[in-house]
């Protein structure tokens, strides 16, 4: 969890390069492992749950879209992890419409 933070931390958030390089090492990592990917998106769910000022809210819903188009056998595993750990943490956050419209959107992307 801490590396994966410092490397967000690391870059500038006007670096977008630099944030879709990281989104691609870690989802580089996930292909062909429920267990790592399991551990990011719980990262993730704990990140998006801390981010109060939603000041990462968007890289983390782009790195969930990156891990979620893995090709490999754990696919449908992961989507089914990825909604229902998203639906738990805006069930939490039901006050922030900034979450719910990436859900929506995200949930458009997943669906297509």
């Amino acid at each position: 969890k801490e590396q994966i933070s410092d490397l967000y931390d690391a870059t500038g958030a006007e670096n977008k390069s630099a944030r879709s390089l990281i989104s691609k090492i870690i989802s580089y990592a996930c292909y062909g492992s429920l267990e790592v990917s399991k551990c990011c998106l719980r990262y993730i769910q704990s990140e998006l749950k801390d981010d109060k000022f939603n000041k990462r809210t968007s890289e983390y819903f782009k790195l969930i879209q990156t891990i979620v188009n893995l090709d490999d056998e754990y696919k449908d595993q992961r989507n089914d992890i990825v909604v229902t750990n998203l639906i738990t943490h805006l069930n939490i956050r039901v006050d922030n419409p900034f979450s719910m419209d990436y859900f929506i959107r995200f949930i458009r992307k997943v669906s297509a």
